[in-house]
């Protein structure tokens, strides 16, 4: 049986006919070594000569010349028979960037993964808008990370609404010093978020609460992850099995991901009732 490109929209997508075959062997080749990226970048503001590369990326000498030679095969540098200079191209200008963007891409694809993988729900929204958006995410080096990320930009924003399940003591740190610039907070949790660092910080949770500018809402709705915006950007947060921050997720306020978010936020407030000691 014949697939009806028509039918499915794949008339007219490159590769649905004829598989660039050449295309993806180049690609192959620049992305089977990390050196001729790295060679790449090294002529890329000046020329140089093969003793000069090697100071400039610590690359063995037999290893630099196979490549050099391999890259001026392929049209990406330049070879100057009279002062030995290599150069980079148009054609190796124009892969080089399209390498780092690809970099940067698979490196943004990389940080959805465990995000995505504790993020309880799905996002409906296009693959790309997820691979627009900024993840922030813990480790052994650095467990706290999120939280300080997220803290930091608080304290940038002018005002901020959202959601928490549980909040982390530092998030109560930062809601303190917020209030006291004057700027705005809204935040929805449960009840028991609220009494536990009220039990914790007495003192620090009463001035928070007491705060003209912080209005405090409980609802028993809160899903078990975080939205929140800072002067309109959306923030999504992850949890891990300790209900502990495991990352964030940042996206610009006109992204899909801030659309979704919103309704999110929405539907909990509408449960919300004002905190009462």
């Amino acid at each position: 049986m014949t697939m009806d490109r028509d039918k499915y929209g794949l008339v007219g997508i490159p590769g649905m006919d004829d598989p660039p075959t050449a295309a993806l062997e180049r690609v192959e080749f620049l992305a089977a070594s990390p050196t001729r990226l790295r060679l790449l970048d090294a002529v890329a503001e000046d020329p140089a000569v093969p003793e000069t590369l090697t100071e400039r990326t610590g690359i063995p000498r037999s290893t630099l010349r196979r490549n050099l030679a391999a890259l001026v095969d392929r049209g990406y540098l330049s070879h100057s028979a009279t002062s030995g200079e290599y150069s980079l191209t148009v054609a190796g200008s124009v892969v080089r960037r399209a390498l780092h963007d690809a970099v940067a891409t698979v490196d943004r694809a990389d940080s959805l993964v465990p995000f995505l993988d504790h993020f309880p729900v799905d996002i409906p929204v296009e693959p790309a808008a997820l691979a627009e958006a900024e993840v922030v995410g813990s480790d052994e080096s650095d467990p706290f990370k999120p939280v300080a990320t997220i803290r930091e930009r608080f304290g940038d924003s002018t005002s901020a609404r959202g959601f928490l399940p549980v909040i982390n003591p530092l998030y109560l740190k930062g809601l303190r010093a917020y209030a006291d610039t004057g700027h705005t907070v809204e935040l929805v949790a449960p009840r028991a978020a609220y009494d536990s660092r009220a039990a914790d910080s007495p003192e620090e949770f009463r001035a928070v609460a007491s705060s003209p500018g912080v209005e405090l809402l409980v609802s028993a709705a809160v899903p078990a992850y975080a939205v929140g915006f800072l002067d309109g950007d959306a923030v999504l947060g992850a949890f891990d099995e300790h209900r502990r921050t495991h990352s964030v997720l940042h996206a610009g306020a006109d992204s899909a991901v801030a659309d979704w978010a919103e309704t999110q936020y929405e539907a909990v407030r509408e449960t919300a009732e004002p905190f009462e000691w």
